[in-house]
């Protein structure tokens, strides 16, 4: 899919604003519609769906509220003093109820046709949990809107990801009949996340995404003078920072009241890909897959875990399914932190950054830098830095799934059912050299008839230490279609 390019733009504070082209287009574009709008805008805690509609309409005028966890009554009164300000004279006598927040909206949406009343509702679910019949009041007051007027523009934004897709975007949401659109806010790619430390070498950037991720939330607290391992310490392992403290991805979901849920995301962001490890590890030996599935599907509609399956020539195997946490920073919290807590809590904060220094280069390898090669891909190919005719519409991983010494590829690319790429990614001290070239074309002769690739196939190496004389020389060769990626092609 073709995307926009994004641009850094810096603001008179020290964080970067990420100019979202594609999301700002969209707002903008429903703000100008001749037609009534309800939005829907959701996507995880942190990643800027706040901050981007305060950049998009800081010369508009509008109307916005932040819902929180408090009864309708007191909510109510926090929307009728914002209303005022806002508009004052707008509220006669007192807001009773959402329904009377709704009737005020009508009359400021009718005092002037001609221009679009802009309302953006923050953190929209605590809203309509408040109260029950919030959804359907909203429903019908839209219904009755869109044939009076077009000039409202409602935006409702949320971080509880399962429930907007349940309450708002799926086939039997309760606004299904009313959204006129929707839009995902996600997270940073391994790019433009680097804008939060743009002097870093290209293998601390890595690092970096592999520990921080995309959420702009997070990348906020860092500070780009300070070295990665400066900024680790200070940002996750020191009591009162901001990151020190349990990530509150279950304030956000629909998935409080177990620790089950935790304990899940720990096991998996500490290397169980399977339901039968993650079960093993959670459960105690008698744990069964049928046991820990229930857990596993509410935390993949919550986004928080992410499944993959082997992509094929035809489809993909999902009877081979691993489960990964579908966040770098939740990973690497739950990976580090969590476990480290008693330590550094005694203020042990030394000796717990000597053991993730020691062993964080095996946590990049064995997923941050295998999904920022694949992103890579996607990147390279929009901003047309690929060879010519290099061309894909489906990027992922592939594995055999036979026993546990499976063969695997981290990067396969497909176009239409012909794979035109295979790759492996080597985060290591040694340069990558003719025997990962071998392993390649090894996978490819065994397994030739599942993967289907193309006659004019492409090779790739994603190395972090470089690469041998050897390749070098035949990636020189235009015939042998062989790609070699190092840390600092990743970012331009």
């Amino acid at each position: 899919m073709m995307r926009r390019r994004r641009q850094v733009v810096r603001t008179g504070v020290s964080t970067p604003f990420f100019d979202r082209a594609d999301e700002r287009h969209d707002i903008e574009a429903a703000i100008q519609s001749d037609r009534p709008e309800l939005r829907i805008v959701f996507g995880r805690r942190g990643a800027g769906k706040s901050y981007l509609f305060e950049r998009v309409l800081a010369r508009r005028r509008h109307f916005s509220y932040a819902c929180t966890e408090r009864v309708m009554a007191l909510q109510v009164d926090d929307i009728e003093r914002e209303l005022n300000d806002f508009a004052p004279g707008t509220v006669v006598g007192h807001l009773t109820d959402f329904d009377s927040f709704l009737d005020a909206l009508a009359t400021l949406a009718a005092r002037d046709r001609t221009a679009p009343l802009v309302v953006v509702i923050d953190e929209f679910p605590y809203l309509a949990r408040a109260e029950k019949g919030v959804l359907g009041d909203l429903q019908r007051w839209f219904n009755v809107q869109r044939r009076k007027r077009t000039n409202v523009k409602l935006f409702l934004l949320g971080s509880m990801v399962s429930w907007m897709q349940e309450q708002a975007l799926s086939d039997t949401a309760a606004l299904k009949s009313v959204r006129t659109g929707q839009l995902a806010v996600h997270p940073l790619g391994h790019r433009h996340a680097a804008g939060f430390y743009p002097t870093w070498g290209p293998e601390d950037k890595v690092r970096a995404f592999a520990a921080w991720g995309g959420l702009p939330g997070v990348l906020a607290e860092l500070d780009p003078k300070h070295s990665l391992w400066t900024d680790l310490r200070t940002t996750t392992l020191t009591r009162g920072a901001k990151l020190y403290d349990e990530p509150d991805w279950l304030k956000y979901t629909d998935l409080r009241g177990t620790a089950a849920y935790t304990s899940i995301v720990r096991a998996v962001a500490s290397g169980d890909r399977r339901p039968s490890a993650i079960a093993g590890t959670v459960f105690g030996g008698g744990g069964s897959q049928n046991q820990i599935q229930p857990y596993l599907d509410r935390l993949l509609e919550a986004q928080i875990l992410e499944r993959r399956t082997p992509l094929l020539a035809r489809g993909e195997r999902p009877k081979t399914s691993l489960y990964y946490v579908n966040d770098q920073f939740l990973a690497y919290w739950y990976r580090f932190v969590n476990p480290n807590r008693s330590a550094l809590d005694r203020g042990r904060r030394g000796s717990v950054l000597a053991r993730i220094h020691k062993e964080f280069d095996k946590y990049v390898s064995e997923d941050a830098f295998e999904a920022i090669a694949r992103a890579y891909l996607w990147d390279a190919l929009v901003d047309r830095r690929l060879p010519r005719g290099l061309v894909f519409d489906r990027v992922g991983s592939w594995w055999s799934g036979r026993g546990e010494q499976q063969d695997q590829a981290d990067v396969v690319a497909y176009d239409r059912a012909e794979l035109r790429l295979i790759g492996e990614c080597k985060w290591t001290k040694d340069p990558a050299d003719e025997r990962d070239l071998r392993e390649l074309d090894k996978i490819l002769r065994d397994f030739a008839s599942e993967l289907q690739p193309a006659d004019r196939l492409w090779r790739a190496l994603f190395s972090r230490s470089g690469f041998s004389a050897g390749l070098r020389k035949l990636a020189n060769d235009p015939a042998e279609r062989l790609l070699l990626v190092a840390p600092a092609d990743l970012y331009w």
